[in-house]
């Protein structure tokens, strides 16, 4: 069995692992174009990754956390949401993960070829087109073509939302990431409120990532980075974050024959 997974972001990588895993007679290709990046932050995960990293890569959270910079996340801390901060915990005796998802498909590729040899590759190629019929997925690159049993669609981001519904309820639009070059010496992922949106703050090895969330057409661009330097005690410029701007939405059809959207 053939199957062609599109994408190394996160869920490209848990795709990829996952059959290779569980589907005994799966040959996997993951098949990306290296120029388009993924949305890196640094991320926060629930309790499946770090068993499906364990269970695919042999990836231990822990004694393996330089390769993904990880740390170990035992519930969500909530401030500011209420008249007093919180805790949720995630039940024993499961545990989740923070990680270095820059770092993810590399780390994680390199472990997937020594476990499963010939089984797994990666193909640097872009994408021109998808053409299916009832037996197979032709895949059109820019140069050449390639066929497979099944294709999983991890791209992220489409360029046309037309096959998409559009969520019009969720009032934030854009994300200042801000990236701190220390250490995040606590094992919960933070969502902060504060007075234009909400934030979370990741805890890696090596920095920590905070995630600033607004609607920018309330809040503007300086009002935003003035709240980040009073809650930072810091003195940036919007120069100095990252910029996400997104559209939140959900795909119409998910499952499409031998396609499938993850």
């Amino acid at each position: 069995m053939k199957i062609a997974v599109i994408g190394t972001g996160t869920v490209g990588v848990m795709s990829v692992l996952h059959f290779l895993k569980y589907i005994e007679k799966a040959e996997v290709t993951c098949i990306y174009n290296p120029k388009k990046k993924i949305l890196g932050i640094g991320e926060s995960s629930n309790v499946n990754l770090p068993h499906l990293l364990w269970d695919a890569a042999n990836y231990n959270v822990f004694i393996d956390s330089k390769e993904l910079s990880s740390t170990v996340k035992l519930g969500v801390k909530y401030r500011n949401w209420r008249e007093n901060d919180f805790i949720s915990p995630i039940l024993p005796t499961h545990y989740a993960m923070h990680f270095d998802n820059f770092a993810l498909s590399e780390k994680m590729f390199a472990r997937a070829k020594k476990l499963y040899g010939k089984k797994f590759k990666v193909l640097n190629k872009d994408i021109k087109e998808l053409k299916q019929n009832e037996k197979e997925v032709t895949i059109l690159f820019t140069k050449g073509k390639a066929t497979y049993d099944y294709v999983i669609d991890c791209r992220g981001y489409p360029d046309n939302y037309s096959n998409y519904h559009m969520i019009t309820s969720l009032p934030i639009n854009r994300a200042f990431v801000n990236l701190i070059p220390k250490p995040g010496d606590w094992d919960y992922t933070y969502h902060y409120a504060h007075k234009n949106g909400w934030m979370f703050g990741i805890p890696l090895t090596h920095r920590q990532g905070w995630g600033y969330l607004f609607n920018d057409k309330i809040t503007t661009e300086q009002e935003a980075v003035d709240e980040i330097n009073e809650i930072f005690k810091s003195n940036k410029t919007k120069k100095d974050l990252r910029d996400f701007n997104f559209k939140p939405y959900r795909s119409k059809q998910f499952l499409n024959n031998i396609i499938i959207k993850n």
